[in-house]
């Protein structure tokens, strides 16, 4: 009679290929085969720990590589790209490449800013929240900038916008100039949102404190503002 040899962590069998063929014909039930694929991942980790935490040992370097060149490319396929249009010089542009490094940051130069690095780290902190939040929920973004919403189209924020004080007073007129311009834009429902604003429709902004807002959404998010007191 022959047979064929089986390896694995369960050791060696002799079994003749009508035994093979039975037992391929056979359906065990699901939850021994995943007790039996649990117990056989048990016994791998068992084996393979204490060779993977011998940090000088040949398995550990491969393994640790192996990881590292992994999580590697794994992030260079999922960076997106952020455009940080202000004037900055080249040890804020080394502190906010290092800040954000699941980024890939195209530096235009062009804007001046009082606090450019600030002001860049809030639009890549607006982005990094923005992408936990799932396509299609309302947000209220206190203390928001209506302006950066419009410019992106976000249809689906409404910004609590309180004017607490001399400066922002100030930034609201420069706000309504450039706002104004929106309205010719090329794009619909950038126009469209410019629109909203100079009507002071208040689906799109409320100019209230945000802890008095009436409008309702299921997300708040707050982004380098002081509108509301941490103890709220």
């Amino acid at each position: 009679m022959s047979t064929m040899k089986l390896t694995g962590w369960e050791g060696m069998l002799s079994v003749s290929p009508e035994q093979d063929r039975e037992r391929k014909t056979t359906n065990p039930e699901p939850v021994a085969r995943d007790a039996i694929k649990e117990s056989d991942q048990a016994v791998k980790r068992e084996l393979l720990t204490p060779f993977v935490n011998d940090i000088a040992g040949p398995v550990s370097e491969a393994y640790h590589s192996a990881r590292f060149a992994h999580a590697k490319s794994s992030v260079s396929i999922v960076k997106q790209e952020i455009t940080i249009r202000y004037r900055l010089n080249d040890d804020q542009i080394a502190a906010i490449n290092l800040y954000a490094k699941e980024y890939n940051i195209r530096y235009l130069n062009r804007d001046r800013h009082d606090h450019a690095a600030a002001a860049a780290m809030r639009i890549i902190d607006h982005k990094l929240i923005a992408s936990r939040i799932p396509n299609g929920v309302r947000v209220s973004d206190v203390g928001g900038n209506p302006l950066y919403h419009i410019a992106h189209a976000n249809s689906h924020v409404h910004v609590c916008g309180h004017v607490h004080d001399k400066k922002d007073q100030m930034r609201n007129v420069m706000r309504l100039q450039a706002v104004k311009k929106k309205t010719m834009d090329s794009k619909v429902a950038v126009a469209n949102m410019a629109a909203k604003y100079l009507e002071r429709d208040k689906s799109f902004v409320c100019f209230e404190d945000a802890r008095f807002c009436l409008h309702p959404t299921p997300i708040l998010t707050s982004v380098h503002v002081y509108d509301i007191p941490l103890d709220h």
